[in-house]
């Protein structure tokens, strides 16, 4: 299962690698090979990584994140009362996805292999806490942000939210959003 295209640069020819590991190279103007048929090829395998990527990690639907949205309220109202305090975001995150879980398509030969479903989160990074998710140079780099920077990384990286949405849900611009994220990518990218 392909997850990366081709780099532009390693275009000029297309390597077909076969289940023994043997690998073909196909050259443009050998064997009756044309450019267009390499670039077809291509085009293939770019079509192919692009549905393996969103089937390993699903966009939620605008039903989903509105019924998310109204359970979350209900249930941060529910805990407040309960325990007199609000949960932490974290904590939030992962009921929602223990009572939200994505559906998750596996590849066909998924049941030749004894595989517990439970692991696929760890497929992809948008399952992993923040704890789990940033690195200690990271952490590092972040503690140098803005408490609004951190909020739109965290949104944008770890919730995976597009940056209209964390604009929509921080009641803010989308240029503003932009803004808080290049200087907070500068800002780790200087401290790391």
């Amino acid at each position: 299962m392909k997850i990366r295209k081709t780099r532009s640069d390693n275009r000029t020819v297309y390597k077909y690698q076969s289940v023994d590991g043997s690998v073909c190279i196909l050259t443009a103007g050998h064997d009756g090979v044309s450019e267009l048929d390499i670039k077809k090829l291509h085009s293939l395998d770019d079509s192919e990584v692009n549905r393996n990527n969103n089937n390993l990690r699903p966009k939620r639907t605008k039903v989903e994140k509105k019924m998310i949205e109204e359970w979350k309220q209900e249930f941060i109202k529910k805990f407040k009362e309960r325990h007199g305090y609000e949960p932490n975001e974290q904590d939030v995150n992962y009921f929602v996805e223990e009572v939200f879980p994505r559906n998750y398509n596996l590849s066909i030969d998924s049941q030749l292999i004894d595989f517990d479903k439970s692991k696929i989160g760890l497929l992809t990074s948008e399952e992993a806490t923040e704890d789990f998710y940033w690195s200690d140079r990271m952490q590092e780099a972040m503690d140098k942000l803005t408490d609004k920077q951190k909020e739109v990384i965290s949104l944008v990286f770890v919730d995976g939210l597009k940056q209209n949405e964390v604009a929509e849900k921080l009641g803010i611009s989308a240029p503003a959003v932009n803004k808080h994220l290049s200087k907070a990518k500068d800002i780790i990218k200087n401290n790391l």
